[in-house]
């Protein structure tokens, strides 16, 4: 009968989340660089501590910091997906891509831009880090320019005098992340 398939439907998906749990606690390194990589809350401060970081490893100057949360993506908004409920003419495949579709969450992102002064290699190498850091982003843009002849800063003269050739590093790139968000029926 339907209520014993039903029933049998819901231990099945429980003892798959204990599986599952099982699995994760096992697996922690993995869980937490996945939460580093695609973090599940804003997480600006880290990336502003990752640039500094980067920063004093390749023996860069940070100029400026600049973070600007995005708007969120309007393509997959809650509004538009309708709740999974349970009817008696939806096969048990329809109701999985009803349920996949209500759990797909909107990314949502911020732009963080970063300016460096220094030498071309120090520069490179700054970049190379950021390239190569464990959070997940899409560059938009970097540059390398020669720094323009305009009054600097005490800070930024005392850091690269007798240096010359001293050139100025744009990285400006979007950080994404998800939110949690519950799933009226798992069914």
């Amino acid at each position: 009968t339907l209520a014993q398939t039903d029933t049998s439907q819901v231990g099945s998906v429980v003892e798959n989340v204990k599986a599952l749990s099982r699995s994760l606690e096992t697996q922690s390194q993995t869980v937490g660089f996945i939460d580093r990589y695609y973090p599940k809350a804003l997480d600006e401060e880290r990336v502003v501590d990752m640039f500094n970081y980067f920063a004093q490893q390749s023996g860069v100057l940070v100029t400026a910091v600049i973070v600007i949360k995005n708007q969120p993506n309007e393509s997959i908004a809650s509004a538009d997906v309708a709740p999974v409920t349970a009817a008696e003419s939806m096969t048990p495949e329809a109701l999985a891509q009803q349920a996949e579709a209500t759990s797909q969450v909107p990314a949502e992102s911020y732009t963080a831009e970063v300016k460096v002064m220094g030498q071309y290699q120090n520069i490179k190498n700054f970049f190379g880090l950021l390239y190569h850091s464990d959070r997940r982003h899409m560059t938009r843009r970097l540059v390398i320019q020669e720094q323009a002849k305009v009054e600097s800063s005490p800070e930024a003269t005392t850091a690269t005098e007798g240096e010359g050739n001293v050139l100025i590093g744009t990285f400006v790139a979007d950080f994404p992340y998800v939110g949690e968000k519950r799933v009226a029926n798992a069914l």
